[in-house]
C-alpha cells in the first residue's frame, strides 16, 4: 500500500517541478528605498515648517517641539477701522445706487435727502445718455432722486406714451417702491421735477396737460427742446400744441412754479425751432427778452468722454435771457448738433442751480 502525500509532500512537488526564480537586488531594495524617500521628504517638511513658522501651534505641541524661532511675534491690539459707509443724509439711511424702474434708470446719489416721514423729492428726466445726465445731478447736488428715461427718437415717442396718465402714476408709484426697497420706510414722492433734454419734452408737454399732473409738478426744464409747427397747407403757426406749456409758464411767471427753458440757435425748416418756439411764448406771456453776453466753461463729467469728438466739445455763449417769476427762458447762440448736445452736457451749469435754489429756500 502507497505512502499517504501529505498537503506539504504534494506543495513541495510541485515547487521542485519549477524552474529557479531569479534573484533581483533592485526588487527587494526598491521598496524599502521608496519608503525611505518618503519618510525623508515628511521630515524634511515638517523641520523647514517648524523652523519657518509656518507649523501650526497644535500639530507642534502633539510633536512636543519647542516654539519655532522665526514664529510670528503675537499681535498686539489694532485700531478698530470702520469699513467705507454710505455717506450721511439728512433723513434716514438709504443705500445708495442704481435700480431698473419703469423702463428706466433710478439712481439714488450721494446727496439723497429724504425727509424723516420717507418723503423724497424725484426728478424724472427724459431723453439723452444716461450717465452723462447722472453725473450732471451729482454735479450739483439736488437731493433727489433721479429717474432717467429714453422712450426713443423724436418727440412723438414721449407724447405718445405720456398721453396716457397712468404712465407717470406708475414711474412715480414704482420709483416710490425702489426707495423703499433701498431702506427708506414709507417712502413716498414728496416734490417732482420733469427734466426733458431734446424730444424729451414731448413728455412734459403731454403730462401737464392733465391738470392734477400740473398741479403736481413742481418743477419743468426743457434743454434745447420745445417746437411747435404750422397749420395744415398754411405758414400760419398753430400755437394749439403749446398751449399746457403755456398754462404751466404762467403759473411759474407768477411764482407758483419753476420753469426753465435753455435754447441753442438752430432753425428747424419744417417747424419752429426753439428759439422761435420760446419767442411765441414769451410773447403770449407778455414777457421780453433782454440781451446778454459772455461764455459758460465747460464741466469736467467723465461720462463726457467720447460723446463728442474732442474738437467739437464748446463751451456755450450767452445771447438773451427772459425772466419774471419763477419761469426764465436763456437763449446761446449756436445752430449745430453740437451746440444742440452741449445743452445737456452744461444742464449742470445752465439750468440745475435754479431747481437746487428753489428746492433749497424750501
Amino acid at each position: 500500500m502507497p505512502p499517504r502525500l501529505s498537503l506539504d509532500s504534494v506543495r513541495k512537488s510541485i515547487l521542485s517541478m519549477l524552474p529557479p526564480l531569479p534573484f533581483s537586488r533592485a526588487a527587494a531594495t526598491g521598496p524599502l528605498a521608496a519608503i525611505s524617500v518618503v519618510v525623508i521628504l515628511v521630515i524634511s517638511t515638517a523641520v523647514w515648517a517648524w523652523s519657518t513658522g509656518r507649523m501650526p501651534d497644535r500639530l507642534a505641541v502633539v510633536l512636543h517641539l519647542p516654539k519655532s524661532p522665526k514664529a510670528a511675534p503675537e499681535a498686539t491690539p489694532q485700531p478698530a477701522v470702520e469699513e467705507d459707509a454710505e455717506p450721511e443724509t439728512d433723513g434716514p439711511s438709504v443705500r445708495l445706487g442704481r435700480s431698473p424702474v419703469a423702463g428706466g434708470i433710478l439712481a439714488i446719489p450721494q446727496s439723497f435727502a429724504p425727509a424723516e416721514d420717507g418723503g423724497f423729492d424725484l426728478i424724472v428726466h427724459f431723453h439723452g445718455n444716461t450717465d452723462l445726465a447722472l453725473e450732471s445731478y451729482d454735479a450739483v447736488g439736488t437731493g433727489a432722486a433721479i429717474v432717467v428715461m429714453n422712450h426713443g427718437v423724436g418727440s412723438g415717442a414721449y407724447e405718445d406714451r405720456y398721453s396716457n396718465p397712468q404712465a407717470l402714476s406708475d414711474v412715480l408709484e414704482r420709483s416710490a417702491q425702489a426707495v423703499k426697497a433701498r431702506g427708506l420706510a414709507n417712502a413716498h414722492v414728496r416734490r417732482l421735477s420733469l427734466v426733458g433734454w431734446s424730444a424729451g419734452y414731448g413728455a412734459a408737454l403731454k403730462i401737464v396737460d392733465h391738470a392734477p399732473f400740473a398741479d403736481r409738478v413742481d418743477a419743468i426744464i426743457l434743454l434745447d427742446g420745445l417746437h411747435i409747427g404750422f397749420r395744415e397747407g398754411s405758414s400760419v403757426v398753430d400755437k394749439m400744441p403749446l398751449m399746457p406749456i403755456e398754462r404751466f409758464a404762467r403759473r411759474a411767471a407768477d411764482g407758483d412754479k419753476l420753469f426753465v427753458i435753455t435754447h441753442s440757435n438752430i432753425d428747424p425748416v419744417n417747424y419752429l425751432g426753439v428759439k422761435a418756439t420760446t419767442d411765441v411764448l414769451l410773447k403770449d406771456l407778455g414777457i421780453e427778452r433782454r440781451a446778454i453776453s459772455g461764455r459758460t466753461t465747460l464741466p469736467i463729467l467723465s461720462a463726457m468722454h467720447g460723446v463728442l469728438p474732442k474738437d467739437d466739445l464748446r463751451a456755450l455763449e450767452r445771447r438773451s435771457e427772459a425772466h419774471k417769476g419763477g419761469l426764465t427762458i436763456r437763449g446761446y447762440g449756436g445752430d449745430s448738433p453740437a451746440h444742440h448736445i452741449a445743452h445737456l452736457m452744461q444742464m449742470s451749469q445752465i439750468a440745475l442751480p435754479l431747481l437746487v435754489e428753489r428746492w433749497s429756500a424750501k
